[in-house]
């Protein structure tokens, strides 16, 4: 697939979480008040060297090399020809589930859009809850990997599909159903959105954040990222030292991937130490 990496979208993005979420379901409207009123980022995954332009072409595939050749096209009993699309499905499905692991007590709920709750011809997953004749599926600390990315996979209609992690988890009765109150409370905690784009080949994510707020990560090839930005060791310290003068980091948390090169670790939580008031440092997933 080649290298992928963190693209901000900007304004773009907003723009594009906000429609998506519009005039869905109660969990999508609920989600919508909480993009509104809340501050957040909006991020992507592309292959490296993407354009600005491309990425902002929300709807259109062929954004994975894999995919822009037709390769592995096969035709089907009544005629039609049949293309496999690559797509980012575990990659999405693994960010969502480290940054549910990384908050106490978090759960990720899919929004299944197709079926409807309570059809007897449908089988539903385990994870599976409704709200009235709406499906939704949750996801916990008991789920790994692949039942993330099947989960997700699942709740992709093509058109619409929507992840969120969220800080609370829904109350569901013994009969598996839930109220739109209860996704409305999720809703308001959630700390990580995502919605399909590129034509299912990959996806676009909010995560909640704030000034006080910070969120460093290193990636197994040692290249940092604030709040998701691209950054270099001497922007984040030159942030560091502006905050202490300007607005303070009240919580910052470091996040190295597992091969990110530890003494990088080291040294930013320094910088950090150096700079910040105490307590403010939040070492989820950051050993000294």
């Amino acid at each position: 697939m080649g290298e992928i990496e963190t693209r901000n979208l900007g304004d773009n993005g907003q723009a594009y979480v906000r429609e998506h979420l519009g005039e869905v379901n109660v969990f999508c409207a609920a989600l919508l008040e909480t993009v509104n009123s809340q501050p957040g980022g909006v991020f992507t995954l592309a292959p490296a060297g993407t354009t600005a332009d491309r990425l902002a072409e929300f709807r259109a595939g062929g954004l994975l090399r894999e995919n822009q050749s037709g390769a592995g096209a096969f035709s089907l009993p009544d005629g039609s020809t049949m293309v496999p699309v690559v797509s980012l499905i575990g990659r999405q499905a693994k960010l969502l589930r480290e940054t549910m692991m990384a908050t106490s007590g978090a759960v990720c709920i899919i929004d299944d859009f197709n079926p409807r709750w309570g059809d007897t011809d449908t089988y539903f997953e385990p994870t599976a809850f409704g709200v009235g004749e709406e499906t939704y599926h949750v996801l916990t600390a008991e789920h790994g990997d692949d039942d993330f990315a099947s989960a997700v996979h699942n709740g992709n209609a093509l058109w619409h599909a929507v992840t969120a992690v969220c800080r609370v988890a829904p109350s569901i009765d013994a009969t598996r159903a839930s109220t739109p109150s209860e996704l409305r409370r999720c809703a308001a905690s959630a700390i990580l959105i995502t919605c399909i784009a590129h034509d299912g080949e990959g996806f676009v994510a909010w995560q909640r954040g704030s000034a006080g707020d910070v969120t460093i990560t290193i990636d197994d090839k040692g290249r940092l990222f604030w709040n998701a930005e691209a950054a270099s060791l001497d922007e984040v310290e030159k942030r560091f030292v502006a905050s202490a003068k300007l607005e303070p980091i009240a919580h910052l948390n470091i996040q190295p991937k597992p091969n990110a090169p530890p003494a990088l670790a080291l040294r930013v939580a320094a910088m950090a130490q150096n700079s910040l008031p105490k307590g403010a440092l939040d070492a989820i997933g950051y050993t000294q």
